[in-house]
């Protein structure tokens, strides 16, 4: 058989290299691969899956951290929603008495109304109400603030 003189070069360098042994940090490639001592001992799994049990621990209470987080702010803007509707049918669906009242939403959150009256000038140009409109949450331990808005409605003014 013939070869020509590269193939020939390359067959004899690799004839050349294969009775040799590769030694990688002073061990032969047989040693490496000796699948005889492969394998983990049982406390380095243990260790492995304690590390991995802290690890799930932190994240898992970070994502709980985040979902309360959201739970609340959905509270609040509810609340916030509820108290800006009340405030807008203030003196029209209800009349502008001056005292105060309570009552319930539907979805539980209660509200309290304060409602004085106003009078601006010395010759009474500006009537009208300042109210003060509280909402909050109705469970006893429950972390949601109130939301408190308040407003001034103009009744009118006297005619002369």
């Amino acid at each position: 058989m013939m070869l020509g003189r590269a193939n020939q070069r390359r067959y004899e360098r690799w004839r050349r290299f294969e009775g040799r042994r590769l030694l990688i940090r002073g061990q032969t490639l047989e040693c490496l691969f000796n699948h005889q001592e492969g394998g983990f001992t049982l406390v380095e799994s243990l260790g492995a899956f304690a590390a991995l049990t802290l690890v799930l621990i932190v994240l898992l209470a970070g994502l709980s951290g985040a979902v309360r987080g959201s739970r609340h702010a959905d509270s609040m803007r509810e609340a916030l929603r509820l108290a800006q509707s009340k405030l807008d049918s203030l003196g029209v669906t209800e009349p502008l008495t001056p005292g105060e009242s309570t009552g319930r939403f539907g979805n539980g959150f209660e509200w309290r109304l304060r409602i004085r009256e106003v009078r601006k000038g010395s010759n009474i140009h500006l009537i009208g109400a300042a109210a003060e409109l509280t909402v909050s949450a109705s469970a006893e331990g429950s972390r949601v603030p109130a939301v408190s808005l308040v407003t001034i409605k103009l009744a009118g003014a006297p005619r002369r």
